[in-house]
């Protein structure tokens, strides 16, 4: 299974940030009486995180296939994820998965996710 991209959905992505590795998540620290610290890193994989957005102008055909994805994968299953540097991650997940629109335009829905993955 794999992530929606521009080239199946026929949708771009209007937003996409590429989050910093999270060293804090799988590093351990200790302080001491006298102000010394130790540290042990748990794995040399931190998680990484991705937001994508889809926004305005969305049909509910478009926002279908999204829903279809969420609804075949949830948080719990892996799938594969090409970021828009050509890059393919695999076992990532759904962290969020939300839609909304602007005011009361309903027929302007957008739509956005938070991916992860574990080390």
């Amino acid at each position: 299974m794999a992530f929606p991209t521009a080239a199946s959905t026929g949708i771009p992505y209007e937003h996409f940030y590429q989050a910093p590795k999270d060293y804090a998540a799988i590093t351990d620290g200790w302080e001491y009486e006298d102000g010394g610290m130790d540290f042990n890193r748990r794995t040399s994989t931190p998680p990484r995180e991705w937001r994508i957005e889809f926004r305005g102008g969305l049909s509910w055909a478009d926002i279908a296939q999204f829903d279809t994805f969420w609804d075949s994968v949830g948080v719990d299953v892996t799938f594969d994820f090409t970021d828009k540097f050509s890059v393919t991650h695999s076992s990532v997940r759904v962290k969020d998965y939300s839609r909304s629109h602007e005011k009361h335009m309903w027929w302007m829905q957008s739509v956005a996710f938070t991916l992860v993955k574990y080390p």
